[in-house]
């Protein structure tokens, strides 16, 4: 009702019917589901060699993770990182035609069960270690940001989804 180009980015969604209808409610018009928007982009060819990258350097410091999941994991950074850069482009474009947006970043890389990076054996290693990953993409926002001359003027705020909370979500959590 600003006058706010409000845009929400995520890799998939879990729950169409009710997530998506939340998102709208809550005043986001336009939703970008990675899964969904597969093309020859920019924006799609940048986060392939993102995510290569990324999964090689994840996994060469991570000695317990396990490879029946790597495809599993290769696919969450991957559409993670299509739509992160999908949602920066979008960003360079509004502050470059001087429209005022918001933007919404949903990753899920972090959603249980965690993958198991990072060089300790135990859970809460797990989960510090994909706060890292994510803590590095606002980094990423940050800095485009203040490159493109807006940081001071812009409000982020920053939510968190719950941790691993049982067995049926992680059969390897230690209650």
């Amino acid at each position: 009702d600003k006058g706010y180009a409000t845009r929400s980015y995520t890799s998939d969604i879990y729950n169409a019917e009710v997530d998506e209808l939340m998102l709208y409610e809550f005043g986001i018009e336009k939703l970008f589901v990675a899964k969904r928007h597969l093309d020859n982009s920019p924006a799609l060819m940048k986060a392939k060699g993102l995510s290569l990258k990324t999964s090689k350097k994840v996994l060469s410091d991570s000695p317990y993770f396990k490879k029946e999941r790597l495809i599993e994991f290769e696919e969450a950074l991957f559409y993670d990182l299509y739509a992160l850069q999908k949602m920066k482009d979008d960003i360079v474009k509004s502050i470059r035609g001087g429209e005022k947006f918001a933007s919404l970043y949903l990753p899920q890389i972090g959603h249980g069960p965690w993958f198991k990076i990072g060089v300790e054996k135990n859970q809460k290693d797990y989960g510090r270690r994909l706060m890292e990953l994510q803590a590095s993409w606002l980094e990423e926002i940050v800095l485009l940001l203040k490159r493109e001359g807006v940081l001071d003027e812009t409000v982020i705020v920053l939510t968190s989804d719950h941790g691993v909370r049982t067995k049926a979500e992680d059969p390897t959590l230690k209650v």
